[in-house]
């Protein structure tokens, strides 16, 4: 009676201790493959990133240029125009336009150059009035116009280089450093030109 509960006993530990070494080899096998998924996946990941780098870098190029060359334009107009003459000018009207964010405001200054009397009403070249334009130009105070003798429409409150001008040369230096950034990654990764090598 005792030896056979000690026979029983004994092939009860065995079978523990092959369905614990099942266990644990089933656990190895399945972090083997969650292993071996992920690296796929991951180099499926690097593989996409590589292959959109030309687009990447034709986008950058295309945007930079574009926004550099507009921001570059409204820089130089405005140096330019901190040289232009000047006339003495009253405001006729000064009030805010439209609602919420496509709120501006309307601007009217008369100014006499010569014989002729001109009306004008933009503060800054290169960009719309702003709200604010109210306060600084009310209704009956006197102002300082900017003008261009040979072209009286392009004429300012406000002279100098706007904000506007600034925002699209830093947006196209963004874009031309993400273009740069693409091409650099294209050479570390083998691509020549638009190529993506498989």
């Amino acid at each position: 009676m005792s030896e056979s509960r000690k026979s029983e006993k004994g092939k009860s530990g065995c079978d523990e201790d092959e369905a614990s070494t099942r266990d644990a080899r089933d656990e190895d096998i399945a972090v083997h493959a969650r292993g071996i998924v992920r690296d796929g996946v991951s180099s499926q990941d690097r593989e996409s990133d590589i292959a959109n780098l030309p687009l990447v870098r034709l986008v950058g190029l295309l945007f930079g240029a574009v926004f550099t060359l507009v921001g570059t334009l409204g820089v130089r107009s405005g140096f330019e125009r901190l040289g232009l003459p000047s006339a003495p000018a009253k405001i006729l009207r000064s009030e805010r336009i439209g609602m919420g964010d496509h709120m501006s405001s309307a601007i009217v200054a008369e100014f006499k150059v010569g014989p002729d009397l001109y009306h004008r009403g933009q503060v800054r070249m290169g960009r719309d009035n702003m709200p604010g334009d109210v306060e600084d130009f009310p209704v009956g105070s006197t102002a300082a116009v900017s003008y261009d003798p040979a072209r009286m429409d392009r004429c300012v409150l406000v002279p100098g280089v706007s904000g506007g001008s600034l925002v699209f040369l830093a947006t196209g230096a963004a874009f031309l450093g993400l273009a740069a950034f693409a091409h650099a990654r294209m050479r570390a990764s083998g691509q020549s030109g638009a190529k993506v090598s498989t």
